[in-house]
């Protein structure tokens, strides 16, 4: 938590084995601190999820989509 606190945002990894913990701070830096939370969702099924959906700044289908975005 305190990494996060000290950063300007966070990209999270969200995959289809996904501990809860990922959740908690998806959660934490979007809406608490109201920070940049970008999600890089591996499982298909979840890229639709509302919890993802409403916390997620912007939500990526991989790892390639997401570098291709920061250029």
């Amino acid at each position: 938590m305190k990494a996060i606190d000290n950063a300007d945002g966070i990209v999270a990894l969200v995959t289809e084995k996904a501990s809860v913990g990922v959740y908690c701070e998806i959660f934490y830096n979007s809406h608490v601190l109201k920070r940049p939370t970008y999600l890089i969702i591996t499982d298909p099924s979840k890229f639709t999820h509302p919890w993802l959906v409403y916390y997620g700044s912007k939500r990526f289908h991989s790892l390639d989509e997401f570098k291709e975005w920061l250029k």
